[in-house]
């Protein structure tokens, strides 16, 4: 096949104007702050009591499930500041984040993980080998559950996945935190109608997650 010639300096114009997008992307995602997630226009301000209701019945699923598998969990990112400031899920929140210990994950057979949650009627999509997330949700329900796993580093609780080499300023400004908020015994909180696991030291978590804009509260566009 011929393909047409480009000569060197527009080879050069269209690399330049490749390479700049790559790091526009990049910086844009590095950058991300909490208000960068929640300040989305498309976000309601507050869902129905019927969305909630669901919201926290399918949490407490999921946290049943994984006491069963004997996987230690805890609340993570934004559902950390619902159990500070509300006891439950935000009024906008359109998830739960929950994290796990990614040794515990490892060492069950993923297809009998998964199978719990099919079992009991949950739909799974996994995004273990992109970021370690894994999205549950029931079928006709708006809301959802992203469990995310975590595996310690000398020390500091790291995501797997190649997004997490792939925007590696970004996960590490973002989705790192030191082991001991996470130590055995974890703490537990009320949320909702049943009690959970929290990160420990309180609020401490968020000023790694949230590098920039942690103590603020911050609300959807539509509010």
């Amino acid at each position: 096949m011929c393909l047409p010639r480009i000569s060197t300096k527009r080879f050069k114009q269209i690399n330049a104007y490749t390479k700049k997008q790559k790091i526009c992307t990049y910086v844009f995602y590095t950058a991300q702050r909490h208000a960068d997630y929640v300040r989305d226009r498309n976000l309601k301000c507050m869902h129905s009591v019927e969305e909630m209701e669901q919201l926290l019945n399918l949490t407490y699923e999921v946290h049943t499930i994984l006491d069963s598998l004997h996987i230690d969990h805890w609340l993570m990112y934004g559902s950390v500041f619902g159990a500070i400031r509300a006891q439950g899920p935000l009024a906008w929140d359109y998830d739960v984040d929950i994290g796990i210990r990614g040794i515990q994950f490892l060492k069950l057979k993923k297809t009998d993980i998964f199978g719990a949650f099919i079992t009991a009627g949950l739909r799974v999509t996994d995004h273990v080998a992109r970021n370690g997330l894994i999205g549950v949700s029931r079928p006709g329900w708006n809301l959802g559950v992203d469990v995310f796993t975590f595996y310690d580093y000398d020390g500091i609780m790291k995501r797997p996945g190649w997004a997490s080499w792939l925007l590696f300023v970004n996960y590490e400004l973002h989705h790192t935190f030191p082991s001991r908020l996470v130590k055995s015994p974890l703490p537990v909180t009320k949320f909702g109608f049943f009690n959970i696991s929290v990160p420990r030291e309180g609020n401490e978590i968020l000023k790694y997650l949230y590098r920039f804009d942690w103590w603020k509260v911050v609300k959807p566009l539509s509010c």
